[in-house]
């Protein structure tokens, strides 16, 4: 299809949620206070480009659009179920590529989520040079003391004590990088209820700057995994690291092997989400936080249930894992819930704003 820009605009303003520049320009200006801070800390503006899109963009562009792909084929194969799949894509494919305009708006707000990961994960990695990891002791402590004296993960080990149940809480945790895009693609693909859907976005891309970016930045911390590395003090999380061993011995723990990788890249220095450590707030939970938001608005018990059940095992799994201090979830959440408040007033003004100026053109 060869289309002007303004063409393939009016095509996308089909969909107000996709229509709505607010959505854009938070990305936009995410991104350029990101090179704008690059060029205050002396990089030259190709430099500054590089980091912020080049070096994680490619890894962000495959993840969310391969995960539109994935999510395309689970689809297919759980709900619509068709006598023959591999006849039904040949015939998707074949209408995309015939008459892709109706995919445009989908296309644009993936193509937005892609662009705003890039410049996320830019951001993470630059968050021990913003702030050295100093919070690990006070959230420790902070944390036994909110739990009675213990630490959190000795109650979730005595509840989930076998091997088998860690394998299975791993699984879980590690689920939640698909469950999170998938939400999004989800909701950047339904053509229904736009009022919730740019909720939902603008919540999405408010609890990563605000949460993920500004009190990581302030908060910065390591989690309980990295104790010893980065505070140089005996770590009480010691028992639950030898633990978490003897298990994976049993069953896999693939949570072991990660935080090595993402210490190793942290340590030699490595640019994008593969070297970028950030405990607090847990964006694991506050983003499972925002699914159970979504589902209750939504309207569907059963959506909801599984909502607030995968969101427990998260929470759990944070700590289970030594990835989080219980406080780094409970921060989440207490941030997520307003910021949720906030983009739903949003969300009904512009639309509004753009149902009025829909009303001024017709009459024009």
């Amino acid at each position: 299809m060869h289309a002007k820009p303004a063409e393939l605009w009016r095509l996308i303003e089909r969909d107000p949620v996709a229509a709505d520049r607010l959505l854009w320009m938070m990305v936009a200006s995410y991104g350029l206070s990101l090179v704008a801070f690059l060029r205050l800390a002396g990089l030259g503006l190709s430099s500054a480009f590089r980091f912020t899109v080049l070096d994680s963009l490619p890894f962000a562009i495959a993840t969310v659009f391969g995960g539109a792909i994935l999510f395309y084929l689970l689809r297919l194969v759980a709900v619509v179920r068709p006598s023959s799949p591999f006849a039904s894509i040949r015939r998707d494919a074949v209408r995309l590529f015939r008459a892709p305009q109706p995919m445009l708006p989908v296309l644009w707000l993936l193509l937005l989520m892609a662009m705003f990961t890039s410049v996320f994960s830019a951001w993470k990695a630059m968050i021990p040079q913003l702030q050295p990891f100093a919070w690990d002791p006070f959230f420790a402590e902070l944390d036994r003391r909110l739990h009675g004296g213990m630490d959190p993960w000795r109650y979730t080990h005595a509840v989930f004590s076998h091997a088998a149940a860690t394998w299975f809480i791993n699984v879980l945790y590690h689920l939640w990088f698909f469950v999170m895009h998938f939400s999004v693609i989800w909701v950047a693909s339904q053509r229904g209820n736009a009022q919730l859907r740019l909720q939902y976005l603008i919540s999405f891309f408010l609890s990563w700057i605000i949460a993920g970016t500004v009190f990581a930045v302030w908060f910065s911390s390591a989690g309980p995994c990295y104790f010893d590395r980065v505070t140089l003090l005996a770590s009480p999380y010691a028992d639950l690291m030898q633990l978490l061993q003897s298990q994976n011995a049993q069953y896999p723990v693939w949570a072991l092997q990660v935080q090595e990788m993402l210490w190793t890249n942290h340590i030699h220095g490595g640019g994008g989400v593969t070297s970028a450590i950030s405990a607090m707030p847990s964006m694991h939970v506050g983003t499972s936080f925002l699914l159970v938001m979504l589902a209750h608005r939504y309207g569907s018990l059963r959506g909801l249930l599984c909502a607030a059940a995968f969101f427990i095992s998260i929470l759990v799994g944070s700590i289970h894992l030594g990835w989080h201090y219980a406080v780094d979830g409970y921060a989440a959440v207490l941030i997520v819930l307003p910021i949720w408040w906030i983009a739903g007033c949003l969300a009904t003004y512009r639309l509004r704003h753009l149902d009025d100026e829909g009303v001024k053109q017709d009459r024009r």
